[in-house]
């Protein structure tokens, strides 16, 4: 399989692969206001079952970084960030209930009785 051998300072860290599925590459820097903040290296998968797996390091200044894409049989251990929903649609319901808050919206959610959740009911005016 394809892979990432990353290197930290001309140490090995890590080999970053997947059998199946994505896996996504990056380095960060981010900073607030303060002038605090944080550098990484980050690999992050999205594996055929919809579990989400990642690779990290934290990143010092003068760190050198390498990265190259090998072919391999096996990978390092990653740790599995998020088990894949029963219903994905529910990290959907998450997102719209997180906007409506920030917004200072109510939802108001339908209630489905048993009898128009299995029958339908077509009305002809």
């Amino acid at each position: 399989m394809r892979a990432f051998e990353n290197r930290l300072n001309g140490k090995k860290l890590c080999v970053a692969g997947l059998d199946q599925g994505s896996l996504l590459f990056g380095l960060a820097c981010t900073e607030n206001r303060n002038g605090r903040g944080d550098v990484g290296l980050n690999m992050t998968g999205i594996l055929p079952t919809l579990e989400t797996i990642r690779w990290h390091r934290g990143l010092r200044m003068n760190d050198e970084v390498q990265i190259k894409v090998v072919e391999v049989t096996r990978t390092s251990k990653y740790k599995t960030m998020q088990k894949a929903p029963r219903d994905p649609r529910k990290y959907e319901k998450a997102y719209v209930r997180r906007m409506a808050k920030e917004f200072g919206w109510t939802i108001q959610a339908k209630q489905r009785s048993r009898t128009t959740a299995t029958t339908k009911h077509h009305r002809k005016d």
